[in-house]
């Protein structure tokens, strides 16, 4: 197992992995001139942009889906003091229908299964915690790198 200081190290690059990863992902995508293959990344936007269009058929149709804004009881929520208490409400029912939310995993930890070298990173496959009875096995890739560069970054696949 990874000490608790080195595990708190790698749980700060995986709770940068969506964060960083989708920012830069779409940051590229939306904004190609200030990439150095600009004219690359604006035709992987135009292959990708319908998929952020609905199909003809639908669009404008947004189901008949009741309203956030309503309680349950059917008022409307008209003040920001009524949202907290509707928020409220839909966390209750939602928490009532799935059960209460696994508390925090504060002092995570997990075992390197195995560390390959590659291209310009390193691989770990790594066994850990993602609920506090349930473990799984995932890629952590860490890019090379000294000092602040090295814990800016990382990838986990799980």
């Amino acid at each position: 197992m990874v000490s608790v200081p080195e595990a708190a190290w790698y749980m700060r690059v995986l709770e940068n992995l969506l964060t960083l990863g989708m920012a830069f992902a779409i940051g590229c995508a939306v904004n190609p001139q200030n990439s150095e293959k600009g004219l690359e990344h604006a035709i992987l936007w135009d292959t990708i942009a319908p998929y952020f269009t609905p199909p003809a058929q639908y669009k404008g149709q947004y189901g008949s889906f009741r309203s956030p804004l309503k309680f349950y009881n059917g008022d409307t929520v008209t003040t920001p003091q009524e949202w907290k208490q509707r928020r409220s409400e839909i966390y209750h029912q939602w928490e009532s229908m799935l059960g209460k939310w696994p508390p925090l995993i504060t002092d995570p930890s997990f075992e390197i299964i195995e560390t390959v070298y590659r291209e310009s990173f390193t691989q770990h496959l790594i066994r850990f915690f993602w609920t506090p009875n349930e473990q799984t096995t995932g890629y952590l890739l860490i890019p090379d790198g000294e000092g602040k560069t090295r814990g800016s970054y990382g990838l986990l696949r799980a």
